[in-house]
C-alpha cells in the first residue's frame, strides 16, 4: 500500500501553463488459501488519484 503526490507551481511563466497538484494511492494484495487438496490464490491491485488543476472550470479530475 502506498501514497504519491506531486505538485507544479509556474513562476513567471508566459507559455500558458497551469499550476497543479495530485494524490494517488494503491494497494496490492494477494491472497493464497490451502486446505487439504485444494489451493486457491487472489490478486487485487487498484489505483485511484485525484488532480486539482488551477483553472476556472472543472478543477478536480479522477
Amino acid at each position: 500500500m502506498g501514497l504519491n503526490a506531486g505538485a507544479t507551481s509556474l513562476v513567471f511563466w508566459t507559455g500558458g501553463g497551469h499550476e497543479n497538484a495530485n494524490a494517488l494511492t494503491y494497494a496490492k494484495l494477494h491472497l493464497l488459501y490451502y486446505k487439504d487438496n485444494i489451493a486457491w490464490g487472489s490478486n487485487l491491485d487498484t489505483d485511484f488519484g485525484l488532480t486539482w488543476i488551477d483553472q476556472e472550470d472543472d478543477q478536480v479530475k479522477k
